[in-house]
């Protein structure tokens, strides 16, 4: 089936997002890889897959500094967004408040993620809490308030090992790093 083998190299290249976030990866080779992902969900005419390929497109784009690739790429989501699922539009939330942040409008940022807080919350999707929760501590780096960062990330990381999301869990540990480091 085509849309077996369409779903199937979209996964995988969401994986590449995550070695990127894990620091296995460089983030240009996430944007190589999801850029052709999204190429094929368009021309399958997929629009929800699309609208979920470019989310992750998006925040490899702003892994990588391409803040005015990732603000176009927001935008096209935003063109599917009749087709998006809720997650999708929370996750297309959480990378605005990252791009806001990359204009150093931080307090726009915590208040579109507390709102993404709230919804995820109240529609019971942990993975989103958890990704916007990650998303509050990166803004708190770059903000200049490596306490905060700190906390949020002490908590994601107990948070996502009690439940089983060691992937997140291994990202707050990655982000705690590079915040100790000096990295960021």
């Amino acid at each position: 089936r085509l849309g077996t083998a369409v779903e199937s190299e979209f996964a995988l290249a969401g994986l590449t997002l995550a070695e990127a976030a894990l620091g296995r990866k460089g983030y240009e080779e996430s944007v190589e890889v999801l850029s052709r992902s999204v190429a094929e969900l368009g021309q399958q005419n997929r629009p929800a897959l699309e609208a979920d390929a470019l989310n992750y497109l998006a925040e490899a784009q702003l892994g990588a500094g391409q803040v005015i690739e990732a603000e176009a790429v927001l935008d096209r989501i935003r063109t599917l967004a009749e087709s998006a699922n809720s997650v999708t539009l929370m996750v297309l939330r959480i990378n605005e408040a990252r791009v806001a942040s990359r204009h150093d409008q931080f307090d726009e940022a915590v208040v579109i993620l507390a709102a993404v807080l709230e919804d995820a919350r109240a529609q019971s999707v942990f993975g989103v809490e958890l990704e916007a929760r990650l998303a509050l501590a990166e803004i708190a780096m770059e903000a200049g308030n490596p306490q905060e960062a700190r906390r949020i990330l002490g908590d994601v990381s107990q948070e996502a090992t009690s439940r089983g999301w060691n992937l997140v869990a291994d990202r707050a540990s990655v982000l705690m790093g590079r915040l100790e480091s000096g990295e960021i």
